[in-house]
């Protein structure tokens, strides 16, 4: 009887055991979500990554054709028992996978480099920082945030943020120097004629 089970594979190597079991005509599901790698360009990623799952008899196929595709580590299992994955928790992640990719795009392909925003949530809530730059998994991304007259990096859930109205952010906000170092002043020369 035909079960669904899950693979372990090696990292990054999901589409090449798909391929593989294809030409086996083993049907296979690879749950694949659109993320953005930028504001120009948006790339599949595995939902799972190193993991997909297979329909398919274990007593009519051997586990020799199989088991030793290049990229593929092993059968999840638990006790030397292939465990099987209920066909309702296939659909649930089917329905999820399709509500992800139907959505808008991620939150923090929004905004660039150097666009001002908003925090709108955690302890840092009303503030204006400056974005810099997608980080993380998921939805993390790192601003600038002047605070306490320094220019501090702060990583925060890109869902926090929103575009804020002010114009662009002054990246240096500190007094220019007096001194050299240990109290010397720094003296202007004019030129002599």
């Amino acid at each position: 009887m035909k079960h669904w089970y899950t693979l372990h594979t090696k990292p990054r190597q999901e589409m090449r055991v798909v391929r593989r079991l294809d030409d086996l005509d083993v049907e296979t599901y690879l749950p694949l979500v659109r993320r953005a790698a930028d504001t120009r360009s948006r790339r599949s990623e595995a939902f799972f990554p190193c993991y997909l799952f297979i329909y398919l008899d274990l007593e009519t196929l051997p586990a020799a054709r199989w088991q030793w595709i290049p990229g593929l580590r092993r059968i999840v299992s638990f006790g030397g028992v292939p465990a099987p994955v209920p066909p309702a928790a296939i659909g649930l992640i089917r329905d999820h996978v399709a509500q992800l990719n139907a959505g808008e795009p991620a939150a923090r392909s929004r905004f660039q480099a150097g666009d001002p925003v908003r925090i709108t949530a955690g302890p840092m809530a009303d503030m204006v920082a400056m974005f810099e730059r997608a980080c993380g998994p998921e939805d993390r991304v790192c601003v600038l945030l002047t605070f306490l007259g320094r220019v501090c990096r702060l990583e925060i859930d890109a869902a926090a943020l929103e575009p804020s109205g002010r114009g662009p952010l002054p990246t240096d906000t500190r007094p220019p120097r007096r001194t050299r170092g240990h109290g010397r002043p720094i003296r202007i020369h004019s030129p002599m004629y």
